[in-house]
């Protein structure tokens, strides 16, 4: 597992294989996710070359609730890839969640080209998501950055859409833990 003490080496992980991604980002995350059982990372000679976040996360559908396990962050520096760390990355969280009496496991990848390589590992395609971009004129300039006093109506409109469809459980507290972590 990771420590404390890798926080620079993670972030250089991060930014090596999610250059799109700004720093800000990584540091709200290590600074709200980086629990002591949680990073799993492959090191040599004291260097992490990859690493995967494992957490814990509830899923719903209607009304039933699953804890599931959510690989989140897989990366490996690009001169370490096609050597099997993330295998035994994977393996190894498979196990953790074994344990746990988390049955199923969940990613999202980067890109579609990352579908047959987390197959190998029991992983499938489970549905496209897609991000639309809005035309700010056509809202008549209601459309701004969300704050702490819209998270309530916004864990509403979320539940209300998410009705029958497999989606995050989200408590009032995540709503606004996302709304932190997503900013703008």
């Amino acid at each position: 597992f990771a420590c404390s003490e890798d926080r620079n080496q993670l972030k250089a992980v991060y930014q090596a294989c999610f250059p799109d991604d700004p720093m800000s980002f990584w540091d709200y995350e290590l600074d709200t996710l980086m629990l002591p059982d949680n990073i799993l990372v492959y090191r040599e000679n004291g260097r992490i070359l990859s690493t995967v976040q494992i957490l814990s996360e509830q899923l719903t559908l209607q009304g039933e609730l699953y804890t599931v396990q959510y690989i989140y962050a897989a990366a490996t520096l690009p001169e370490a890839q096609g050597r099997g760390l993330m295998g035994m990355l994977l393996r190894e969280a498979h196990k953790l969640a074994r344990e746990r009496g988390q049955w199923y496991s969940v990613l999202i990848t980067q890109n579609d080209s990352l579908f047959d390589f987390y197959a190998r590992f029991g992983y499938r395609d489970c549905g496209k998501l897609s991000l639309l971009q809005g035309d700010n004129a056509a809202v008549n300039g209601n459309v701004r950055i969300a704050e702490e006093n819209d998270v309530s109506a916004m864990l509403e409109l979320y539940r209300a859409k998410q009705k029958n469809v497999l989606s995050v459980f989200r408590t009032h507290d995540s709503m606004g833990l996302q709304r932190k972590m997503y900013g703008d």
